[in-house]
């Protein structure tokens, strides 16, 4: 490449910067002129090793501070090939990638959390922003399927998938209405022990009534379970009530539906002291097993009577984080995780939510500072409003037309691809080197 035209390329990048650099020096650590002298800094690393992932990372960086997210997943991606387990380049490059709406492939550079440094505090932002595009993209598919809910069919249900919604409270004290999402979510995990069955995710299910607008005690009715049993592509329903009676008794009533073979038996109802409310759960298990005809090994049963606490007090908590956690006020559903814990400190299962609560709570925050987790690094904060580097529309225009120019000038080697196999290989370059990502967006945790 002629050094006239990185010389061009830098002038206009850095005149950019002057540009735009009153607006963004309310919001980033980085004056105009560090801009300015950082970026001539990188921009002589590249000229002088065209193979210096850090550089590369950096001038990405900044550009995505500048919003050009086109160019900036150019240079990250150039430097994710030099140095693919960089935590700092796979987290500015998923987050260009959210920018861009390209929220599966963004999952697929989040998913890489695991080859990381347990010492790098980027490992927990990407674990972070993981578990929150994983969470959005099931949103995202519920949205899809409504869309297209007229075209659904039965093809699609699985027999062995199982959906076991939250159950509906009529009592009233308020303070019990929680209980019915922390009993469906054990049912949820004792039917997962049963050879044959697929429990859909509590997060799907949520994400449903979210999209229908059930709200966060919607009740399922035997009229609606062949509707969502389309949508969740499960072959069996399992929905219900409960209230908490005088004398603190409570009385559950489940029922389950089998979509496929239309069958829809009466609900099995079961009432004890509140203090015997994982008992009770127990018995409603064994009863929808018999009613599903499952004959359970002696292996099955033992994984099934386990209990995820003995304190009932903890076991509320637990719930009022579920429901918190349900409603995206994952900070509160954090703090009552931690409370949980603090009454059984043996609560596994409350400790578990209480990290990944605390992880989207940091990663709802957008597009938030590394630096937030104790992050040393030369990179700026990224917290950068979205009015505040609109200038006028003629210099919008500039940046736009003289983009794709740029970016070709910082590749290394002869360019010969021409515009229109540029654009049709968009995103390949990521995509051939990482591994497809797990299970979250799936629709019922069943392998195609």
């Amino acid at each position: 490449m002629s050094r006239k035209l990185i010389f061009h390329a830098s002038a206009f990048i850095i005149f950019t910067v002057m540009l735009v650099g009153c607006a963004t020096m309310g919001t980033s650590r980085r004056t105009t002129a560090q801009y300015k002298a950082d970026l001539r800094t990188y921009i002589q690393r590249v000229k002088a090793n065209p193979r210096d992932a850090e550089a590369y990372r950096e001038i990405g960086v900044i550009t995505f501070e500048l919003k050009k997210y086109p160019l900036a997943r150019k240079f990250l991606t150039k430097a994710f090939k030099f140095a693919p387990s960089d935590g700092k380049t796979l987290y500015f490059l998923g987050m260009t990638l959210e920018a861009q709406n390209q929220l599966k492939l963004a999952l697929k550079v989040y998913q890489k959390f695991n080859v990381i440094s347990k010492a790098s505090p980027y490992r927990y932002q990407l674990e972070s922003r993981y578990q929150w595009v994983s969470r959005e993209l099931i949103h995202q598919e519920m949205r899809n399927l409504l869309a297209q809910e007229s075209q659904l069919g039965t093809s699609q249900i699985s027999p062995v998938a199982i959906a076991i919604f939250p159950f509906s409270y009529f009592g009233k004290e308020k303070k019990y209405s929680s209980l019915g999402k922390g009993i469906s979510e054990m049912m949820i995990t004792d039917l997962s022990q049963v050879k044959g069955l697929v429990p859909v995710e509590r997060v799907r299910l949520q994400a449903l009534m979210d999209e229908i607008g059930l709200g966060q005690s919607g009740m399922i009715k035997e009229g609606s379970a062949p509707r969502f049993g389309k949508l969740l592509g499960a072959g069996k329903i399992v929905a219900g009530s409960f209230d908490v009676l005088s004398k603190k008794k409570v009385q559950f009533n489940a029922a389950f539906w089998d979509v496929l073979k239309n069958k829809f038996p009466p609900p099995s109802t079961e009432t004890d002291k509140l203090d015997n409310i994982f008992r009770i759960e127990k018995d409603l298990v064994f009863s929808l097993i018999d009613d599903m005809g499952i004959l359970l090994t002696p292996q099955e049963k033992a994984k099934i009577q386990q209990i995820p606490t003995k304190n009932l007090h903890a076991f509320l908590a637990y719930c009022q984080g579920l429901e918190m956690e349900d409603a995206g006020n994952f900070g509160k559903a954090a703090q009552f995780f931690q409370k949980a814990v603090r009454l059984d400190p043996n609560f596994s299962k409350a400790k578990q939510k209480k990290a990944k609560a605390k992880m989207l709570q940091i990663a709802g925050k957008g597009l938030s500072p590394v630096n937030q987790r104790t992050a040393s690094s030369p990179t700026t904060s990224i917290a950068i409003r979205r009015t505040e580097l609109s200038k006028t529309d003629l210099i919008s225009d500039r940046l736009n037309n003289i983009s794709a120019s740029i970016g070709t000038i910082f590749i290394p080697g002869q360019d010969t691809r021409k515009p229109t196999q540029e654009a049709a290989e968009a995103g390949a370059e990521i995509l051939g080197d990482l591994p497809l990502p797990p299970d979250p967006p799936q629709r019922n945790g069943i392998n195609p």
